[in-house]
């Protein structure tokens, strides 16, 4: 009957719906709350613990084959909907229901007397009823210890979390039975026996108390020293013996981690309230029970939602995060979206850059791949990721690490390796190997799959001079070129990873904009900085701009800045930058930082002297009038591309220009001498996030896009006298709502009146020397 049900699609769509979720989990809470006066009477006054425990036991039992049995029949029946994602929560709520009706139905077979039909029956009794309102709040406080973990997943997680986390709840509360249930029944039964008796006097009482507090402190601090030392580390071989069928997956198997943290705090919880009801078991205490039961379930409440579990740094990462600002469960989500674009039978391959030398030993900024930063978080040269997946189901992708193995005689000189059993524990690869063995293990894998998404280095082309010295390239290369080999020699089917990454990069998560946010306020305060100062040349000026972007709490440059003064900012990309300032000439800068692998992207014109002339006036207002215009166009809603808002800015800057003096100005000449460059790219890990997105495509909400017009007049008696030799770009980072947007560089001041003012009075604003915890700002 019910499987006939759930194969009509319309019931099922409509059973499915949050609403129905919601109304299942508080029907479950009025039902358990209806059964409680049962538990207080067999807990509290009959102190029939023996009753309690076995009802109990038969509900949790019955809970976990009840969200087996409904999960496996909601994912036979409902189409679309993966076994891992939301069926698990469903399976959870239709648990928790029949749980409270396996509760109460015990309770009402037991205790036949109790039964509200009967008049004279004790659950109509004053005594019941007053010690059950006695004990109301407790219950709500230790609901919200027991439940809490729950809602706090469910809040702060993806429904795939949310699934997997129900289930494990499930199952651990067997586990959490087993291993702490016997201490906290011996405290229950020997203490309450011992304030019961009337041959024990009250200094022996307090005696007893003592030494069985001490006894069950030691022990709990045993189990709980194994339980910390052993179970995180060991959670991937118990899920593979208990959960087959998740053996490999890491969200499952991060999720159980997460789990253990929790349980030792419950655990508490339980013994306390055992030794609490144990001393205050009449109802006479009820209160004082009450008051110490609220007490004990908010300590324990606040401590286990507060209890660190990131690895180190805890200034830049926080908790479940791998990267600054991103979790383990985004990781994993992108890494899902792309095994859902694969075909079935094939893999992904990302080979990590390698460390790179400008001389024999001096070595350059390390940066990795972007495409495998995406999905790992991984931040380590000479490493691959690959994405395995053998079946249809995404949830069957298996992830894989090639990384260079511990090493101490490097890392004495290099710094720790994170190595193969940290990618393993920490960024919860399924497979993970040293980077020595990649040719056995690639060939291994090209023997079961034929279907290969890879993508050829690119930034590796062959210049003048490797071709002359060929080798250099290859020794360069080695992993690549053993991949790439390997390849050729399987005859596989290729098709390119980036066009699945770049559609996926090119729209950023929320935690993204927030990085992204954090970064371009770094950077827009250290140019309010530099207004407020008087350099005397350029590398001056752009050493003080790094110091403050990495101070102010970045980890680096986004990319080698331009700082040019005068005639030297009609060079686009000019980074000499060692030039003296000259009189009152502007300054163009172009100079962001990094943070969590996330760009910046800021530019910005000023006078080195801080007071606009007149001719500098008229055309840095042209030019920001057209930026403003532009940036009010950033939006899904305007239907516009980054393309189709070039050709707008060309045909703005050539009104705003005739406006102050370029007599017979077309638009022809602005585009091909005086605004030779695009209006705007794509922004994120890369500064150009991705060049494969097109720039045809229409804005989209979650994009980032850079919107940086341009005006360069050079010494030519075809241009007004006046602005002769002047190179302005003005540049902000914007993240594209449906109906509006965010400008993330804000900060960084571009009107003429508040440059000038800072340029006079300084910034209003406090800057810290040296920022240490980024997420305060």
């Amino acid at each position: 009957m019910a499987a006939q049900l759930m194969k009509n699609s319309d019931l099922t769509d409509s059973v499915l719906r949050p609403i129905f979720l919601t109304v299942l989990i508080i029907l479950a809470a009025i039902i358990e709350l209806v059964s409680e006066p049962y538990y207080d009477i067999n807990q509290y006054l009959d102190l029939n613990f023996s009753r309690r425990t076995k009802i109990e036991s038969i509900a949790t039992f019955g809970r976990c084959a009840i969200q087996l049995a409904s999960t496996m029949l909601l994912s036979k029946y409902q189409k679309g909907v993966s076994f891992a994602d939301s069926n698990f929560v469903y399976g959870f709520a239709f648990s928790q229901l029949g749980y409270a009706i396996i509760v109460s139905s015990c309770y009402l077979a037991k205790e036949q007397a109790l039964v509200p039909r009967k008049v004279a029956n004790r659950y109509l009794e004053s005594s019941a009823l007053g010690y059950f309102r006695s004990i109301f709040f407790q219950q709500i406080a230790k609901y919200f210890l027991s439940e809490g973990d729950k809602i706090l997943v469910n809040y702060l997680l993806p429904v795939n979390i949310q699934g997997y986390y129900s289930l494990i709840t499930d199952y651990g509360s067997l586990l959490a039975r087993l291993l702490f249930m016997p201490i906290e029944e011996a405290v229950r039964i020997s203490m309450t026996a011992t304030f019961e008796s009337h041959d024990v006097s009250a200094s022996k009482r307090k005696e007893i108390l003592k030494i069985t507090v001490s006894s069950i402190s030691r022990l709990y601090v045993y189990i709980l020293t194994l339980l910390i030392l052993f179970a995180p580390s060991s959670t991937s071989y118990i899920v593979q013996m208990l959960f087959k069928r998740f053996g490999s997956d890491e969200t499952f198997i991060w999720c159980f981690k997460l789990y253990w943290c929790y349980v030792p705090f419950l655990a508490v919880n339980g013994i306390a309230e055992a030794l609490f009801n144990s001393v205050f078991h009449s109802s006479k205490d009820a209160d004082v029970y009450s008051k110490m039961m609220i007490l004990n379930s908010i300590f324990f409440f606040v401590s286990t939602y507060i209890s660190p579990i990131f690895e180190t740094r805890p200034n830049l990462v926080k908790k479940g995060d791998i990267t600054p600002g991103i979790s383990a469960a985004e990781y994993f989500n992108r890494r899902y979206r792309i095994a859902e674009q694969m075909e079935p039978g094939s893999i992904a391959i990302v080979a990590g850059q390698r460390t790179k030398f400008a001389t024999e030993s001096v070595f350059y900024y390390f940066q990795q791949n972007n495409d495998l930063f995406y999905l790992t978080g991984w931040d380590e040269p000479d490493s691959v990721c690959i994405l395995e997946k053998p079946k249809s189901d995404p949830t069957s992708a298996i992830f894989h690490m090639i990384v260079p193995p511990s090493n101490p005689e490097k890392e004495l000189w290099e710094g720790e390796r994170t190595g193969v059993e940290g990618v393993r524990d920490i960024f919860n690869a399924d497979v993970s190997m040293p980077i020595g063995s990649l040719p056995s293990h690639l060939s291994n894998l090209m023997s079961r799959y034929k279907t290969v998404y890879y993508d050829f280095d690119e930034t590796q082309k062959a210049d003048e001079f490797s071709k002359v010295f060929p080798l250099m390239q290859a020794k360069d290369r080695r992993y690549r070129y053993s991949i790439e080999n390997i390849l050729r020699e399987n005859n596989v089917v290729l098709h390119s990873l980036k066009s699945i990454t770049a559609p996926m990069r090119a729209i950023k998560s929320d935690a993204e904009l927030r990085m992204m946010r954090l970064a371009g306020k770094i950077s827009g305060r250290a140019y309010n900085q530099a207004y407020a100062r008087r350099f005397k040349s350029e590398k001056g000026l752009q050493a003080f701009l790094e110091y403050r972007f990495v101070s102010g709490g970045c980890n680096r440059n986004s990319y080698i800045p331009v700082v040019a003064g005068g005639e030297n900012a009609l060079c686009i990309h000019y980074t000499r930058n060692d030039n003296l300032f000259k009189g009152n000439e502007f300054v163009l800068v172009d100079a962001a930082g990094q943070l969590g692998g996330y760009c910046a992207d800021i530019s910005r014109t000023w006078p080195v002297s801080g007071k606009f002339t007149p001719a500098q006036r008229d055309l840095y207002e042209a030019l920001l009038n057209v930026q403003r215009k532009c940036i009010n166009l950033c939006t899904e809603d305007a239907n516009v591309s980054i393309n189709d808002l070039h050709y707008k800015s060309v045909a703005m800057l050539t009104s705003e220009l005739r406006n102050i003096g370029f007599q017979g100005l077309t638009q022809w000449d602005v585009m091909q001498k005086l605004y030779p460059h695009y209006l705007g790219h794509n922004l994120g890990l890369d500064v150009h996030d991705v060049p494969s997105y097109s720039k045809t495509a229409k804005l989209k909400k979650g994009q980032v896009i850079t919107m940086e017009p341009g005006v360069y007049v050079s010494d030519d008696p075809m241009w007004p006298a006046a602005y002769r030799g002047m190179g302005l770009r003005i540049e902000d980072d914007i993240a594209v709502g449906k109906n509006t947007n965010v400008n993330l560089t804000i900060e960084a001041a571009k009107e003429i009146d508040d440059i000038e003012s800072i340029a006079v009075n300084g910034v209003t604003t406090k800057m810290e020397d040296e920022v240490t915890d980024v997420f305060s700002l």
